[in-house]
């Protein structure tokens, strides 16, 4: 019976009380971004063609974009 008491006055229920840290937040909003990053590079097609007039004038509108598929007799650049 001593022996359990002896037990009992060891077990104290004192809770140990830690300081409560804060610290600052910030809230953070989703917003649409569009980034950019350039790189050096050279762009090579399969075949370069080079593409001679046969006309003499100035190009006043490009009906084709770089790149695109092109069909014969389709109107490539319009000549003032």
């Amino acid at each position: 019976m001593w022996v359990c008491l002896a037990i009992l006055a060891g077990c104290k229920s004192e809770q140990a009380t830690q300081p409560v840290a804060e610290y600052a937040t910030l809230r953070v909003s989703r917003t649409e971004r569009e980034l950019f990053q350039h790189y050096p590079a050279t762009i090579r097609g399969r075949q370069d063609i080079d593409i001679l007039p046969q006309v003499s004038g100035f190009i006043s509108e490009v009906r084709v974009k770089e790149g695109e598929k092109v069909k014969k007799g389709q109107t490539l650049f319009i000549i003032d």
